[in-house]
């Protein structure tokens, strides 16, 4: 486009200076003059004709220049923001993909947790764990000891543990938000809430009979601390959070 305005000025001067020769010519004729008188008055009527006519052609090249220029920018600031607005919608549209992979990968490591929970030598432990507590602690206050409970029944020792390793590893996932929060809560609440009713009351014995003993029994009782009884807190806030009435562990039973 600005060739073919060039183009068009450019001949709209050669135009204008062809029309000024014609009328020179035309009144005055093409005889040369030997004067210099008329020499300078020939230099001053092109001079002041033409020179008018080239100035006024080059004021319009430069408004039409500045005008595509605008143009040109405009064009330029559109597709800018176009190409911005292109940019935001495939960074969006990768967050959501992202976001749908993160959620996705909850979930599938939330079922692997089910799996695991649910499997048939897990219940098969957490049922001899839970028969041999309540018959021998029952649903009050009394105090769980690991020792007695090992001395005892030793498979029922090994479904307690193996129940407060699960929750320790839930516990954890939870903390690293690597699991579905709504999701454990909906699929565990009412099988695993229901076993702190003797889990608050295990007792770590720290009678050890050297020093090294007593860090691990310490060690063992800060796991428990941190990782294992802190999860009843959460089962009852979400259940809290949902409107739900938060009983007793013992009133849930187990399943």
């Amino acid at each position: 486009m600005l060739k073919t305005v060039i183009s068009v000025l450019l001949a709209m001067a050669m135009l204008a200076i062809a029309i000024v020769i014609w009328a020179y010519i035309s009144r005055f004729g093409m005889t040369l003059s030997l004067s210099h008188q008329e020499w300078s008055e020939f230099g001053d009527f092109f001079g002041g004709t033409i020179g008018t006519v080239l100035a006024f052609v080059s004021l319009l090249a430069l408004l039409v220049t500045i005008y595509l220029q605008n143009l040109e920018l405009r064009a330029t600031r559109d597709e800018l923001a176009e190409t911005r607005l292109i940019h935001e919608q495939q960074a969006d549209s990768l967050n959501e993909q992202v976001e749908i992979a993160k959620n996705e990968a909850k979930a599938n490591l939330t079922f692997s947790m089910l799996e695991r929970w649910a499997s048939a030598t897990t219940r098969e432990l957490r049922s001899e764990a839970w028969d041999e507590l309540e018959a021998s602690y029952g649903f009050d206050d009394t105090p769980i000891s690991l020792a007695d409970l090992g001395a005892r029944n030793p498979k029922a020792l090994t479904g307690l543990l193996e129940v407060c390793q699960f929750i320790s590893d839930l516990n954890k996932m939870i903390h690293l938000k690597r699991v579905d929060e709504t999701l454990v809560f909906t699929m565990f609440f009412n099988s695993l809430y229901p076993w702190f009713e003797f889990i608050p009351r295990i007792e770590v014995s720290k009678r050890a009979a050297s020093s090294r003993a007593l860090s691990y029994s310490s060690r063992v009782e800060d796991w428990y601390e941190t990782w294992v009884f802190s999860l009843q807190p959460w089962f009852e806030r979400l259940a809290a959070e949902q409107g739900g009435e938060v009983r007793s562990p013992s009133d849930h039973g187990q399943t």
